[in-house]
């Protein structure tokens, strides 16, 4: 996984929460890859409780989970672009502030996974969690940088 601190104490040389801004310009696409004009727009998401402390935000396409453990509040995955403030009054309804979230784990850069992340990553000071090979598509650098890496690990996002 990749771990870097994304909010506004990251700014700095390589450090700003923009630089996850890439995923969320990708276009979105229907189930049979026709793509649409924009994201669509959701206000309200459902919450179910998998297990205590565990919320799952059930959006028409992408999903993402609330987890709140010892160490704060961690969001994973983010749904698609636009989703940010839907996000934001999910958390709000589970008692917390948006700016509390600590964590935001990305499984992988596709954009109804990670279509928020910078949004998001601008909320506070979450660090931003992602898979070596998806920092490039994450961070705007050429995609085919994660062609040729072969390797497993971690890098800065």
């Amino acid at each position: 996984m990749t771990t870097a601190p994304a909010g506004p104490a990251a700014q700095g040389p390589g450090r700003s929460a923009t630089r996850l801004a890439r995923c969320a310009d990708q276009p979105w696409a229907d189930t049979r890859g026709r793509p649409l004009a924009t994201g669509p727009t959701i206000t309200a998401v459902d919450t179910v409780e998998q297990i205590p402390g565990l919320m799952f935000l059930r959006f028409p396409i992408g999903h993402a989970y609330l987890w709140h453990g010892d160490g704060g509040l961690t969001l994973i995955d983010t749904s698609g672009p636009g989703s940010a403030p839907t996000i934001a009054a999910a958390i709000r309804a589970t008692g917390h502030r948006p700016a509390s979230l600590r964590r935001l784990m990305l499984t992988h850069f596709h954009p109804d996974h990670a279509g928020a992340a910078a949004d998001i990553a601008a909320w506070g000071e979450a660090e931003v969690l992602a898979g070596h090979a998806d920092v490039p598509f994450l961070t705007g650098r050429s995609p085919r940088a994660a062609a040729r890496s072969n390797r497993m690990g971690t890098a800065t996002v």
